[in-house]
């Protein structure tokens, strides 16, 4: 896949000022209303926000830098497709994604994993350089393979943690949790 200039088009960031408000939200579609009153609907996907580890200053950042998987599911195709990748509205390239039938879930197509590689987590903490953020928003664009029509979309944050940064793990009851928060962590 040839690298695009991170400035290039996002599908949702183009796809959000058509928004009307008159248009109805539910929890699975969203309608976007174009000017001439048409409405195409798009379903919404589901994905879990990322935590991305930025590496101590001076360390080989190609070498440190690690996050935790990128989870996206569109449940509600049957068909394969591309996914396209938005960080803060820039489309990263190297984030490519491809949505599996099979297992209803998107994967990165460099390594068919749901973790990215080095080289995108890279172009992502470039991004979150220049946006001078902690907190990144994410967009996934699920376009039919065919057709480069949108099919879906979904949504998520992007956590950016420095590798000194304290951390507290609590259950949904608010108790503090020893024993699970190194397998939490070990997934990063």
């Amino acid at each position: 896949m040839a690298a695009q200039s991170s400035a290039s088009s996002c599908a949702a960031a183009t796809l959000a000022p058509s928004l009307d408000a008159g248009c109805t939200l539910d929890s699975m579609t969203d309608t976007v209303c174009g000017g001439g009153g048409d409405s195409t609907s798009i379903t919404q996907g589901e994905a879990l926000d990322v935590i991305l580890v930025r590496p101590a200053d001076g360390e080989d950042h190609s070498a440190h830098v690690s996050c935790s998987d990128f989870v996206v599911q569109f449940s509600h195709y049957k068909s394969a497709g591309r996914v396209q990748v938005c960080v803060n509205n820039h489309d990263v390239p190297e984030l490519a994604m491809k949505y599996h039938t099979n297992k209803k879930q998107c994967r990165f197509i460099k390594g068919n994993t749901t973790k990215p590689d080095k080289t995108a987590l890279n172009a992502v903490l470039l991004i979150a350089r220049d946006d001078d953020k902690p907190v990144l928003s994410l967009h996934y664009t699920l376009f039919d393979d065919d057709s480069d029509t949108v099919l879906a979309t979904a949504a998520s944050s992007l956590f950016i943690w420095n590798h000194n940064d304290s951390v507290v793990v609590c259950d949904i009851d608010g108790t503090i949790t020893k024993s699970n928060a190194r397998g939490a962590l070990a997934t990063m």
